[in-house]
């Protein structure tokens, strides 16, 4: 049997592990990888937060908007008195609307309105204060009950209702600096 020291050449057998500079380099290109790929990750992770955080406004925005035209656009009866326009300096565009609720068999009225940064819906009912179990249409002489009242979105800036089939809703969820606007019409199915 031959000597391994015959079969290979010399310079490879004495080579016994790496120079310091050969370890330095390896090193050094370690770390420039390693950060490259942290950079391109800070990158589309901020990217991606930027993109969270928009979206949950637009959808702050979208979910109250579609629960009161759904509901808006089936009523019989509006309650609020809407101007024609937004910019009436006689009658500003108010911050909150109520309706007969169409579906339902007794008379429910809705009220959407906007407080702090919260729109929330009220389902109420008016009564005389000597039957109270009579649900009766709305008149301003009569009691009044609410049945229900809760937060339908949060980080709203900006409510308003105004104009006549169609009735318009301007909407804007805000976050810090972040906004976003919605402006829909409504066209009353049942007027």
């Amino acid at each position: 049997m031959k000597k391994i020291t015959k079969i290979l050449p010399k310079r490879i057998y004495l080579q016994r592990g790496l120079t310091l500079a050969e370890i330095i380099v390896a090193i050094g290109s370690a770390i420039l990888i390693i950060g490259g790929a942290y950079s391109v990750y800070a990158v589309a992770n901020k990217s991606f937060k930027a993109g969270s955080e928009k979206f949950d406004l637009t959808q702050n925005a979208k979910v109250p908007l579609e629960k009161i035209v759904r509901e808006l656009r089936e009523t019989t009866e509006i309650i609020t008195q809407l101007p024609t326009d937004k910019n009436d300096p006689n009658l500003p565009p108010p911050t909150e609307i109520t309706f007969l609720d169409a579906n339902y068999s007794k008379y429910r009225y809705i009220t959407y309105y906007l407080t702090g940064s919260s729109v929330k819906r009220r389902v109420s009912h008016y009564y005389l204060p000597q039957n109270p179990q009579d649900w009766l249409k709305y008149s301003d002489q009569l009691s009044s009950q609410i049945d229900e009242d809760e937060i339908i979105a949060q980080d709203i800036s900006l409510l308003v209702f105004y104009g006549q089939n169609p009735i318009i809703i301007d909407i804007r969820a805000q976050s810090g600096n972040d906004k976003f606007d919605l402006n829909t019409k409504i066209y009353q199915r049942n007027h």
